[in-house]
């Protein structure tokens, strides 16, 4: 028993469920998973993490406890990070798919259907967009464990 461990704020409990709904921790490893894996991910994944940050970010939601909400502005920014790379270096490929869970590849004329045209400067620029993909992954990773070390170890979840 530690004495000088305060109890958990119900506030911040109820918060954490209710973000945990939008994105939960295996939402967003399948969303890592497959980005990591095959360049590429589904488009409802992809809005689960938009929820998340907006959840947050426009509706003002913050935790009371200090060591648990400033893990979670890490995330946010690594999070928010991961959203603009896949907005501007993702294409639904295959094109002919239908509905409205379409999958987005990196490059996919470069990655998929492996370009050999291409100058030295394309080249560059399609490895770096596979670069700034894996150091966005390895920031979301580490931001998503520290946030979730804190909730284990602060709100008891």
């Amino acid at each position: 028993m530690n004495l000088f461990r305060n109890k958990p704020s119900e506030g911040d409990i109820a918060l954490f469920h209710s973000c945990d709904r939008l994105m939960g921790e295996e939402d967003l490893h399948l969303l890592l998973k497959l980005l990591k894996e095959e360049k590429a991910f589904f488009l409802n994944a992809r809005r689960r993490l938009i929820d998340f940050v907006s959840f947050f970010i426009q509706g003002e939601h913050r935790f009371d406890d200090p060591r648990v909400q400033k893990p979670l502005e890490s995330l946010l920014g690594a999070l928010s990070e991961l959203k603009i790379v896949t907005a501007t270096h993702f294409f639904v490929f295959p094109r002919n798919q239908t509905g409205s869970n379409l999958r987005h590849c990196l490059h996919p004329d470069y990655f998929v259907l492996e370009m050999h045209d291409i100058s030295i400067d394309e080249h560059q620029f399609f490895l770096k967009a596979e670069r700034q993909l894996e150091e966005t992954i390895t920031k979301v990773v580490a931001a998503y464990e520290t946030f979730r070390r804190q909730v284990r170890r602060r709100l008891r979840i």
